[in-house]
């Protein structure tokens, strides 16, 4: 299946400004399910981001999406975190695809983190959610496209959250990162 829907064609990509930049020597991990969460973050209680505070060995946790990535810019001292995460709110959709190249044109200056104006794969997914569960996604919901080395991975959500975790939260859960 093609990323460009019958008739429909991509629109632009617009660069967000982020301030972590990920290490291009090292891949993402995706995760989906009950994540670790930070300090500031235990005790949250936020109905539009899917938020559901649970006990696990006592290590709250959370429902969630997100992906984590080695960053270029080390910590500042002090400063939490070794790994970069990007978490999703109200997750749709997610592609995660191999390849150097973006199938995509970028805007000039480069950049890792976009958002696509005009998605043919929102309105595809909006159709779809329309019909089967009668809530629109074109309000609310955007396309994202992150570009890592050697892959690159789309989503469709309400927005996204970008902040440092440490690598030790994700390991002694049993994940591996690299």
């Amino acid at each position: 299946m093609s990323d460009i829907s019958a008739g429909r064609t991509a629109g632009p990509l617009s660069a967000v400004d982020v301030p972590l930049s990920p290490s291009y020597d090292a891949m993402p991990l995706v995760l989906h399910g009950l994540l670790p969460q930070t300090g500031s973050e235990r005790g949250r209680d936020d109905d539009d981001g899917g938020w559901d505070e649970k006990e696990d060995e006592g290590d709250p946790g959370r429902w969630a999406s997100a992906v984590y990535f080695d960053t270029f810019e080390p910590p500042e001292s002090g400063e939490p975190g070794d790994l970069g995460r990007l978490t999703f709110e109200r997750l749709e959709a997610i592609k995660v695809t191999g390849g150097e190249y973006l199938p995509y044109e970028r805007p000039d200056g480069g950049g890792w983190a976009y958002v696509m104006d005009d998605s043919p794969w929102l309105a595809e997914r909006h159709d779809y959610v329309m019909r089967h569960y009668g809530r629109s996604l074109l309000e609310a919901h955007r396309h994202y496209v992150f570009v890592f080395h050697d892959e690159f991975i789309e989503a469709i959500g309400r927005g996204l959250r970008l902040d440092r975790v440490d690598r030790d939260a994700l390991v002694a859960r049993g994940f591996r990162t690299y």
